[in-house]
C-alpha cells in the first residue's frame, strides 16, 4: 500500500515537473510571437495588414489561456495550488474583471452590469489572484456563449449567513440544458461537445474555478434554462477585513433622474443613489428623459442632477444635452453621462458643458459618487473620461530611465528592444546573469529585468549577487523585477527570497511592462542617489 502511494505521488511530482517544463518552453516563443505582433500593430500598416496582426495577437492569447488552463487544472490535481491569506478590495476586483471583459463584449454588442450595494463590505482577507480568476473565467465564459443582451455582476452579503459572500454571474445567453448542469463543472466537459460546436475552448475554464472555490472553503452554484441565459453564483466564506466606514454623501437631499439603455443598469444605480441619500426619478427610458424634464420644468421644479447610463451616438448625445439644458431654469443642469468604452472619445466632445461630465461603464461606486459631486458644484472642470492604467507617464518621462535587462534569448531580448524603443529608455540588454552582475556594477540603473533561466549563471544567484554588491558598497536597493517564463508558485517564491521585487511572467504585454516600469520607478532609485560612487 505504501508503495503504491510512494508511486503515485513520484508519478504525479514527474507530471508536475514535465508540465512546469513545457509551459516554459512554449510561453518563450509565445512571447515573440505576441510581442512583435503587438509592436508591429502599433506601426503605419494597411488595413489588411491591420487585420492580420490582430489575427495574430488574438490566436497567441487564445494559446497562452490554453496552456494557462492545462497548468493550472495540474496543480490544482497534485493539490499544489496554494492560497494566500491577504487583505484586498474585492470591489475592485470585480470593476477590474468587468472593464478588462468589456471591450470582448462591445465588440458583440452587449453591456457588463455591476451591482455592488455601497453598505456591503469591500475589503476581505483571501487570495485576491485566485477569486479574480473565477470571475474571468465566469465572464470570459458569459461573453462568450452570449450572443444579444448583457451580463451581470452582483455582490451580496449576508453575515448571519453560513456563506456570507455570493458573487452572481448572469447572462442572458444561450443557457445550459438541465440535464447538462451535473457535468458542466467537470474537465474538459462543454455542453457542447461534438466536432462541430459553435463556441471554441478546451473545457477547463468552470473545472478550474470550481476547484478554485472549493479550495477556498466555498462553492459554484449554477442555475439556467436552455435559450434564456444562466447564473453562476460564487460562494465564498472570506472573512472581512475591516468594516464599511460611514459615508457622508453630498447627495443627501439632492433628486436625481435616472435614464439607462438596461432596466439592470438604472435599477443598480437607483438602489446606489438611494443608500447615498438622494431622491431619485427613475426613467424607463432614454426617450422619456426628456419628456420628463420638460414636464417638471413647467411646473418650474428641476431635478438637481441628470445621469444617463447610455451608448448613444454622439450626436444624439449632444442634441439631449442641448435640449435638456435649453429647458426653463434648466441652463445649468448637472448631467453625468456613463457610456461604453468605444464612446469614450466621441464624447469627449461634449465637455464644451460646464456642467456635463462623461464616465465610462462601469463606473466605480467611488468615483461616481466624486463626479455627481465635482458637478454639482458646477466646477469649470474637463470631462471626466478614462484614464488608462500606466498613461500618466509619457515617452518624454520615461527618457530618463536606465534599465539593466538579463535575457538569453535573442527574440525575446528583439521583443523588449521594440517595445521599449518609443519610451526613450536607455536599456542594456545582457545574455546571463554574470554579464548582469558585471553591468550593474559598472554604471548605475533604474530598473532591472531579471530572467529566471540562464547560461553561465542564472537568474536567482545574479540578483543574489546584486543585493549583495549593494550592501558591501552602501548602495540602496535597486528594483529588480523578474521577467520569466517559469510560473509556478515556487517560483515566485524563489524568485523572492534572492531578493527580486516583482514576479511578472512571459508573455508580457506593454502596456503591463509601462505599467510595472511607472510604479518602480516613481521615486528617486541608487541610480539617481549615487551615481558618481556607482560608476566608480
Amino acid at each position: 500500500m505504501q508503495q503504491e502511494k510512494a508511486r503515485a505521488e513520484a508519478a504525479t511530482e514527474t507530471k508536475s515537473r514535465f508540465l512546469a517544463t513545457m509551459s516554459h518552453e512554449i510561453r518563450t516563443p509565445i512571447n515573440g510571437v505576441l510581442g512583435m505582433a503587438e509592436v508591429l500593430n502599433e506601426t503605419s500598416l494597411t488595413p489588411e495588414q491591420k487585420s492580420c496582426t490582430g489575427t495574430i495577437l488574438a490566436s497567441s492569447q487564445a494559446l497562452l489561456r490554453i496552456v494557462n488552463d492545462i497548468l493550472d487544472f495540474s496543480k490544482l490535481e497534485a493539490g499544489k495550488q496554494q492560497m494566500l491569506a491577504q487583505p484586498f478590495n474585492l470591489r475592485d476586483v470585480i470593476y477590474d474583471v468587468a472593464t478588462l471583459m468589456s471591450p470582448s463584449a462591445t465588440a458583440k454588442g452587449l453591456e457588463i452590469c455591476i451591482d455592488i450595494p455601497e453598505n456591503t463590505p469591500a475589503v476581505f482577507i483571501g487570495d485576491s489572484g485566485r477569486v479574480r480568476q473565477i470571475l474571468m473565467n465566469l465572464v470570459g465564459n458569459a461573453v462568450k456563449f452570449t450572443l444579444e443582451g448583457f451580463i451581470s455582476i452582483t455582490l451580496n452579503y449576508d453575515a448571519n449567513h453560513a456563506i456570507p459572500l455570493c458573487i452572481d454571474v448572469r447572462d442572458t445567453g444561450v443557457g445550459i440544458p438541465e440535464d447538462s448542469i451535473g457535468q458542466i463543472f467537470h474537465a474538459f466537459e462543454q455542453v457542447e461537445s461534438t466536432t462541430a460546436r459553435r463556441f471554441e475552448g478546451t473545457g477547463l475554464g468552470l473545472a478550474i474555478s470550481s476547484r478554485l472555490a472549493q479550495a477556498m472553503g466555498g462553492r459554484i452554484d449554477l442555475s439556467s434554462e436552455a435559450g434564456k441565459g444562466s447564473c453562476f453564483t460564487v460562494c465564498l466564506t472570506l472573512p472581512v477585513a475591516a468594516p464599511v466606514p460611514p459615508i457622508a454623501s453630498p447627495l443627501a437631499g439632492k433628486l436625481v433622474a435616472v435614464a439607462a439603455d438596461l432596466a439592470f443598469a438604472r435599477d443598480a444605480r437607483l438602489r446606489q443613489l438611494a443608500l447615498w441619500g438622494a431622491g431619485t426619478i427613475a426613467l424607463q427610458s432614454i426617450d422619456g428623459l426628456l419628456a420628463k424634464v420638460a414636464a417638471m420644468s413647467a411646473e418650474q421644479r428641476q431635478p438637481d442632477l441628470v445621469l444617463v447610463e447610455t451608448s448613444l451616438p454622439l450626436e444624439q448625445a449632444r442634441s439631449l444635452c442641448q435640449n435638456l439644458q435649453s429647458l426653463p431654469g434648466c441652463r445649468d443642469l448637472p448631467i453625468v453621462f456613463c457610456t461604453g468604452g468605444q464612446m469614450l472619445a466621441e464624447y469627449e466632445a461634449l465637455k464644451e458643458c460646464k456642467t456635463l461630465r462623461v464616465l465610462m461603464k462601469p463606473a466605480r461606486n467611488k468615483l461616481l459618487l466624486q463626479t455627481l459631486q465635482e458637478v454639482l458644484n458646477a466646477r469649470a472642470i474637463p470631462a471626466a473620461g478614462a484614464v488608462l492604467p500606466g498613461a500618466g507617464k509619457t515617452a518624454g518621462q520615461f527618457s530618463h530611465l536606465r534599465l539593466l535587462a538579463a535575457e538569453d534569448n535573442r527574440t525575446n531580448q528583439l521583443v523588449l528592444q521594440k517595445m521599449l524603443a518609443p519610451t526613450g529608455i536607455q536599456i542594456t540588454i545582457c545574455s546571463n546573469g554574470q554579464e548582469a552582475v558585471d553591468a550593474f556594477a559598472a554604471q548605475p540603473f533604474d530598473l532591472v529585468l531579471m530572467d529566471m533561466s540562464m547560461p553561465v549563471m542564472d537568474g536567482l544567484e545574479a540578483t543574489r549577487r546584486l543585493r549583495a554588491w549593494e550592501q558591501e558598497n552602501g548602495r540602496a536597493p535597486c528594483p529588480v523585477l523578474a521577467l520569466t517564463a517559469n510560473v509556478l508558485s515556487t517560483d515566485e517564491a524563489a524568485c523572492r527570497a534572492a531578493g527580486m521585487v516583482e514576479f511578472l511572467c512571459k508573455p508580457m504585454r506593454k502596456q503591463l511592462l509601462l505599467e510595472q516600469i511607472a510604479k518602480w520607478t516613481a521615486t528617486p532609485t541608487a541610480a539617481d542617489a549615487t551615481p558618481q560612487a556607482r560608476q566608480a
